[in-house]
């Protein structure tokens, strides 16, 4: 997973950045057609991806403001405020468990994640931090999986796929038995 984000970690911590990165490549793309007229935020798992995404915007001439565990949380809250509400801020570089309870990015109708976990929690989190059911900001958000053909990438998206159903047919049998009265042992 790390090599098809564009690296790869030695033993002693080095890591080796690829020159030819496709996964870059997309989301420099991505973001050339959707940013600045439109807000973004960029997920990524990886802390190397951080470098990458930097430089895609730095080379779009994109503002853009960081929420990962390598921000202070006083600087997280900062950030937030200004992706909210300054309009020359389009995309956010954001870790999704860095970003979590209370965090609101639904300044944003595009989720792109750039790399990503077998955590559905992640994922899960991630989606609901830039949409919200009932906002008044977006009727729908638009989310954008880089994935590379026939690798890893498409099965933890399969995994992930597969997690949700079954928590969602989990949660459908607590809703349907809602009425049912347990008894104690």
């Amino acid at each position: 997973m790390q090599i098809l984000s564009g690296h790869a970690c030695s033993v002693t911590g080095d890591v080796h950045r690829f020159t030819d990165n496709p996964r870059k490549m997309a989301l420099k793309e991505l973001l050339s057609d959707l940013c600045p007229a439109k807000k973004a935020v960029v997920w990524a798992v990886w802390k190397s991806n951080y470098d990458d995404v930097r430089e895609v915007c730095e080379s779009l001439d994109l503002k853009y403001v960081e929420l990962h565990g390598e921000i202070s949380e006083k600087q997280k809250n900062l950030n937030i405020d200004a992706f909210t509400n300054d309009p020359s801020i389009s995309v956010v570089l954001g870790h999704p468990r860095a970003s979590g309870l209370g965090v609101n990015l639904t300044a944003a109708p595009y989720s792109i994640f750039y790399s990503r976990s077998f955590s559905l929690e992640e994922s899960l989190q991630a989606e609901a931090r830039t949409y919200r059911g009932g906002s008044e900001v977006h009727e729908k958000l638009t989310r954008f999986d880089i994935v590379a053909e026939n690798t890893i990438d498409e099965k933890v998206l399969e995994a992930l796929a597969s997690k949700n159903d079954v928590s969602e047919k989990l949660l459908s049998e607590i809703i349907l038995n809602e009425g049912v009265t347990y008894g104690r042992n």
